[in-house]
């Protein structure tokens, strides 16, 4: 986790970019397919990556075989309108791609497992027992 501007302690990708997931995403399916994965870029990683953080996983995307990184089991992405390290401007978007309209949250730990009847109400709150990333900067 890392202090994001606007979100407060959030996942981010090696690069330091905020992973976001769709709340429409639960149950382990990935619905951003197609023109989704060209503004949300499926995040990847692997297995020994997963253990830097409790609640990482990785799950296979079935339209391309390809291994994404999960946050309590959601599908993790990070958004092409992020131009660096800890932005933001992905939390609680609202669009849609094939008929199917999707609302992002950037990925805190209070956000993945909150309820996915509406986006965080409080989208700058620290929790205190999350888990911190230590050494070799690869922000998970």
């Amino acid at each position: 986790m890392h202090d994001v501007s606007g979100v407060g302690q959030a996942l981010v990708d090696p690069s330091g970019n905020t992973l976001y997931f769709a709340q429409q995403e639960t149950g382990g399916m990935i619905k951003c397919t197609g023109d989704c994965v060209s503004v949300w870029v499926p995040a990847t990683g692997t297995s020994a990556e997963t253990k830097a953080v409790s609640g990482l996983g990785l799950m296979k995307r079935s339209d391309t075989g390809q291994e994404q990184l999960t946050y309590q089991g959601k599908p993790l992405y990070t958004f092409k309108l992020d131009n660096g390290p800890s932005q933001s401007k992905g939390n609680n978007a609202k669009d849609s791609f094939g008929g199917m309209s999707f609302t992002w949250h950037a990925a805190t730990a209070t956000a993945a497992a909150a309820p996915s009847s509406g986006p965080s109400s409080n989208p700058s709150s620290s929790p205190s027992s999350a888990p911190s990333s230590t050494g070799g900067g690869n922000g998970y």
